[in-house]
C-alpha cells in the first residue's frame, strides 16, 4: 500500500526535480472503455475509471491487471472525473446529471444537491479535494447561448455548496496545489491553465493566467511529486508539463487524440484516451502528489 504524507510531498517539491524523460514509454492496460475518463487509484492500488464497456458505468482494474465493471450508475448518469476521499468513498462528476455522486465502498449512492443560490449546475466535469476534505469541482456549461460560461464550486465538509469562481469559458481539470495555497484549473475554452489564490475559508481570488497553449486544448491536470503540473492535451494528443512559475517544460506525443485525464501509481502515469477507448501506463520516473492523505 502506498501512503504519501503531505510533508513528504512538500519536502520533495522543494528539492531540485530530476530531469524529465525524453519520451514516455508505455503500454495499453485497459481497452473497451466507451469514453475513457476519470482514472483514480484507491489506497490498495485498484484503478477506478469511467464508462467501462458502456456509458454510465464505473470500471476497475485490480493490481494484477484484471478488469471488471464495478458498478452501473443510475440511468441518465454520464461519469467524467472521479476522486476518492480519505474514507474510501468514490466521488463521481456526473456531467449529464449535473451533480456529484458519492459512492461508499458498499456501493451506496448519495447525490450531492445540484442547486445553490446562484442557480442550477449544468455540466459537472472534474473534481479534487483539499487536504481538509473539502471538494472543489468544475461546472463546464458553455454549450449554449443562454449559458455561455462555466464556474467552479466548493462543497465543504459541513455540506455547504458555494460558487467560488464564475465567468469561465469552459473550466475542466482542477487540482489544489500540494501546499494548499493555490487552485489550478484547465480552461478548455481558451486552451489555458489558470491559477487562483486559495484562502483558508475556501474562497478564491487573484485569478491569473499561468500558461496559454497555442494549439487546442486542455483537459485533466495533475501534479507530480516535484510540483510540476502535467496536462492532458485533449485535441493535441499530448501530455505536456509546465512549472508552477508558468514555464513550459516538456511535451509528450502519445500518437492519439482526445487525451482526457491521468492518475499516478508507483512512479507510473496512467492516461485515459477517448479516441482509442483505452487507458495507457507510462513510466514517468516520478510519482504523483496527492492533496489528501491516502488511508
Amino acid at each position: 500500500m502506498r501512503v504519501l504524507a503531505m510533508a513528504i510531498c512538500l519536502a520533495a517539491a522543494a528539492q531540485t526535480p530530476p530531469r524529465l524523460p525524453d519520451q514516455l514509454k508505455g503500454q495499453q492496460v485497459v481497452s473497451d472503455v466507451a469514453f475513457a475518463e476519470g482514472p483514480v487509484f484507491d489506497s490498495r492500488g485498484v484503478l477506478y475509471f469511467s464508462n467501462y464497456r458502456k456509458y454510465g458505468t464505473i470500471g476497475v482494474m485490480q493490481p494484477d491487471g484484471t478488469t471488471s465493471v464495478w458498478m452501473e450508475l443510475p440511468e441518465g448518469t454520464l461519469p467524467f472525473g472521479l476522486k476518492i476521499d480519505a474514507h474510501g468513498n468514490l466521488y463521481v462528476a456526473d456531467f449529464k446529471g449535473a451533480r456529484i455522486l458519492r459512492i461508499t465502498p458498499e456501493k451506496q449512492i448519495t447525490p450531492i444537491p445540484g442547486d445553490d443560490k446562484a442557480g442550477r449546475l449544468r455540466g459537472v466535469n472534474d473534481l479534487c479535494f483539499d487536504r481538509a476534505g473539502n471538494l472543489f469541482f468544475t461546472d463546464s456549461a458553455g454549450s449554449s447561448a443562454a449559458h455561455p460560461f462555466g464556474a467552479i464550486y466548493r462543497y465543504s465538509i459541513d455540506g455547504r455548496l458555494t460558487k467560488v469562481a464564475a465567468a469561465l469559458p469552459f473550466p475542466n481539470g482542477i487540482v489544489v496545489d500540494p501546499d494548499q495555497t493555490k487552485l489550478y484549473v484547465s480552461d478548455t475554452g481558451t486552451s489555458s491553465i489558470l491559477v487562483f489564490d486559495l484562502a483558508r475559508d475556501g474562497s478564491l481570488s487573484n485569478k491569473r493566467l499561468l500558461y496559454h497553449f497555442r494549439t487546442p486544448s486542455v483537459d485533466g491536470i495533475s501534479f507530480d511529486e516535484y510540483g510540476r503540473l502535467w496536462v492532458a492535451r485533449l485535441e493535441s494528443g499530448t501530455v505536456d508539463v509546465i512549472s508552477k512559475a508558468g514555464k513550459w517544460l516538456a511535451s509528450y506525443d502519445l500518437g492519439m487524440e482526445r487525451v482526457t485525464n491521468m492518475a499516478w501509481w508507483n512512479r507510473h502515469l496512467y492516461v485515459t484516451v477517448a479516441e482509442t477507448n483505452g487507458i495507457y501506463r507510462y513510466d514517468a520516473g516520478v510519482d504523483g502528489a496527492p492533496t489528501i492523505p491516502v488511508q
